[in-house]
């Protein structure tokens, strides 16, 4: 969508989004784009979004980012990270603790993280397929604008304060699916 801008002048594109911020304007004239150490701009990174296979080696478990990134979009991430932390120390707690070694090392926490992230997972993945596609997304916005409480779900799932099946409520599907102004749903 913006490509050709960026490519053209980047720091002059870096400038008009900024200056799309009302709060922004003044406060930044001295801001400049530095180029890294090789001289190269860095124009774009990602994607970061890598589910990994296993997060559980004998003797070993991966957790947070290195057991598969968030998109940092939904704000998902550190929530996850100590999510998943939480449920690994237990299970390590309990794995140290079995001098017998008869507990099933690490299993539960692989299992058990799984099942929570499933939700969420599948949510980032909606967010990210819609917000690549400039239509789709400007088409959400709009929807999202016009429709407190959907937009107030998405604000509560992607918080953690609700769980992704939240959004599946028949009154949020109904407002997101109607036309606009034909339907908004409160509460």
């Amino acid at each position: 969508r913006f490509g050709a801008g960026v490519a053209r002048d980047p720091e002059a594109f870096f400038r008009t989004m900024l200056g799309n911020f009302p709060a922004l304007r003044g406060r930044l004239e001295r801001l400049r784009l530095e180029p890294h150490a090789d001289g190269r701009m860095l124009l774009a990174s990602g994607p970061f979004d890598w589910t990994m296979r296993d997060t559980i080696l004998p003797g070993a478990a991966l957790v947070g980012d290195a057991a598969g990134y968030y998109d940092p979009f939904t704000g998902q991430g550190i929530f996850q990270a100590l999510s998943g932390a939480e449920l690994l120390a237990a299970e390590a707690d309990a794995a140290l603790r079995d001098a017998g070694g008869r507990a099933p090392v690490l299993r539960e926490y692989a299992r058990e993280r799984r099942l929570r992230l499933r939700g969420p997972r599948a949510l980032q993945h909606v967010v990210e397929a819609v917000l690549s596609r400039p239509r789709l997304a400007d088409a959400a916005i709009a929807h999202l604008k016009r429709s407190r409480a959907l937009a107030d779900a998405l604000v509560a799932v992607t918080g953690d304060l609700m769980p992704a099946a939240a959004l599946l409520r028949p009154s949020l599907l109904l407002t997101f699916l109607s036309p606009p102004g034909s339907v908004e749903v409160v509460g």
